[in-house]
């Protein structure tokens, strides 16, 4: 059988994407579809590694698992959660082996040292993953709704001379917005403290007290640039935030419309998978 680096390349994008989706979905982690890719993309790569002449020995077990565990960190970070992900993604490529060797008698589909593979021609295998794709969505789309979609979006914020990055879970719940209806993302503390000025601190004590913060950040950033924003959540009947009118903020890469940071009193995520919430409608998901 004669295969093609770049068939073997894009059958394996597609398969390791579906892998690291459905692992995501299992596990009910927050991800990014971007980083999902580029999991997906280090694991086709390394599926025509094995192929090239001289490198076989990365078709070993110990080089296998460890290729698995270099997909799972491109996919979803540095996470605590990273063990147990890597251990559900071993086991759904092994569930997946059958789908692939099923595939067989349609476009030529089978498994090399755990890669998959096919002499069919470039159709054949646009079939071959789109067939994979529908049957990922099919099968897990309840599961996924079960498990809680969360997916991630990357958030920039400027603010004066300085600017931070940091993932915010799009949260479809989140309606906040102020009185001129400038929608609201709500971010941990430790955002905002890499906002301020050098040399400028905000101590725990502040952050818990919305009016400590709001002098606090006034004094940091001048009049006019901040304000107090009320909002209602479970246990929360009337709660207030302090908010931060930054320069600019983009959503994914894309510039957005105007928009305030709010300091969250609390961490937003338990795990640290994210640093903020952002709603649905206020720059989308990846």
């Amino acid at each position: 059988m004669i295969v093609y680096a770049d068939v073997l390349f894009l059958l394996n994008l597609v398969v390791d994407y579906g892998l690291l989706l459905v692992t995501a979905r299992i596990a009910g982690v927050p991800f990014v579809r971007l980083r999902l890719l580029g999991g997906a993309a280090f694991g086709a790569l390394y599926a025509v590694a094995v192929f090239l002449p001289g490198l076989g020995v990365l078709s070993v077990l110990p080089v296998r698992i460890a290729a698995g565990m270099g997909m799972a960190w491109i996919a979803y970070g540095n996470t605590p959660r990273i063990g147990r992900l890597v251990l559900i993604l071993a086991s759904v490529s092994a569930a997946l082996g059958g789908g692939v060797l099923a595939l067989t008698d349609v476009g030529g589909a089978t498994l090399y040292e755990g890669v998959a593979t096919t002499g069919a021609d470039f159709f054949a295998v646009v079939l071959i993953a789109s067939a994979l794709c529908v049957g990922f969505g099919v099968v897990f789309r309840r599961w996924g709704q079960k498990a809680g979609k969360q997916e991630l979006a990357y958030i920039q914020v400027f603010v004066n001379q300085k600017s931070t990055v940091f993932r915010a879970m799009v949260d479809s719940g989140n309606l906040l917005s102020d009185h001129r209806d400038r929608s609201v993302i709500v971010a941990d503390a430790q955002v905002i403290r890499r906002l301020l000025p050098k040399g400028a601190h905000l101590s725990p004590e502040k952050v818990c007290h919305p009016s400590a913060m709001f002098e606090a950040l006034t004094a940091l950033f001048g009049c006019g640039r901040v304000q107090l924003i009320s909002y209602r959540s479970v246990g929360v009947c009337d709660g207030l935030m302090a908010a931060l009118r930054p320069d600019r903020v983009t959503v994914n890469g894309r510039e957005t419309e105007e928009v305030l940071l709010a300091v969250s009193p609390g961490p937003v995520s338990d795990t640290g998978a994210y640093e903020g919430l952002i709603g649905a409608e206020t720059g989308g998901t990846i």
